[in-house]
């Protein structure tokens, strides 16, 4: 926090409001809030039972409600970018990329651990390579994204990592740390 703050530039705008759209962040709080813990919770208590179905739908009436009352001078999310369709194509393709990232990450470390028979340490280990060029390739994508239009970045990244895929070790029954480094590499670039 001490080096972000010393190093990264401000970005404020001079012109921005400084109001806080309270309403906006209480409703999508709630919202967000009762989605996650009740489709957490629904595998212990039943998808039918009142707990979940009450839950359920606090989170669609806060989601709506977020929705529907975006009038504040500076709202949490400006929902009118969603109309511009290169805004909601990239968030929607980003929003797929990460859901399946992420997935990714915790099932094969998984698989490491219970097929493999790595340690939880080795099974880390085996995942550096992903994340090694996370942290390598994140700063080159944000001068690339400055020069190239984002669907070309999106389209060439996604098709990168479709591309690693068969090397990854969740493609192969019997993966080697050796062997998943290629295809983690591939993917975690991919993935800016």
């Amino acid at each position: 926090m001490v080096a972000g703050a010393r190093v990264i530039p401000e970005s404020t705008d001079p012109h921005a409001s400084t109001h806080v759209d309270l309403p906006g962040v209480l409703t999508s709080t709630v919202a967000l809030s009762a989605l996650t813990y009740g489709l957490i919770k629904a595998s212990d208590l039943g998808w039918g039972s009142p707990t979940i179905v009450a839950l359920f739908g606090v989170a669609l009436v806060a989601g709506a409600t977020f929705a529907i009352g975006r009038r504040a001078a500076a709202p949490t999310v400006d929902l009118s970018l969603f109309r511009i369709p290169a805004f909601s194509g990239a968030n929607i393709a980003i929003l797929i990329f990460n859901l399946g990232t992420f997935g990714v990450f915790l099932y094969t470390s998984l698989y490491f651990q219970k097929v493999l028979g790595y340690s939880p340490v080795k099974a880390g280990a085996a995942l550096l390579p992903w994340i090694l060029v996370l942290i390598v390739v994140g700063p080159l994508t944000g001068k690339l994204a400055e020069r190239l239009r984002p669907r070309l970045l999106i389209a060439v990244g996604l098709t990168v990592m479709a591309a690693g895929w068969p090397c990854s070790p969740a493609s192969t029954s019997t993966a080697a740390t050796s062997t998943c480094c290629p295809g983690s590499s591939s993917a975690g670039s991919a993935a800016l």
